[in-house]
């Protein structure tokens, strides 16, 4: 059996890491709000609105936004991969 590449391998492990990230956030409750969650809008006016996604539609819900990227302790789980 040939080896893989460290790219490819590297490239494997994050999308290992994600689905899991993504499977390990879906099954979280759901987020309870925050005063922050609640500010007036003038307070939170640099702030981008979320864009709805109609029912049913995954596509939106597989990315993940840069602010919640996978965390390196999840990477580092899959290294031996």
């Amino acid at each position: 059996m040939e080896e893989l590449s460290p790219a490819l391998l590297g490239a494997i492990q994050q999308i290992v890491a994600v689905a899991f990230w993504e499977h390990v956030s879906a099954m979280a409750p759901p987020r309870v709000a925050t005063p922050s969650d609640v500010e007036a809008p003038e307070e939170k006016a640099g702030e981008e609105a979320p864009v709805p996604v109609p029912p049913g539609d995954r596509r939106r819900e597989t990315l993940i936004p840069e602010s919640q990227e996978v965390p390196p302790q999840w990477l580092a789980r899959f290294e031996h991969l």
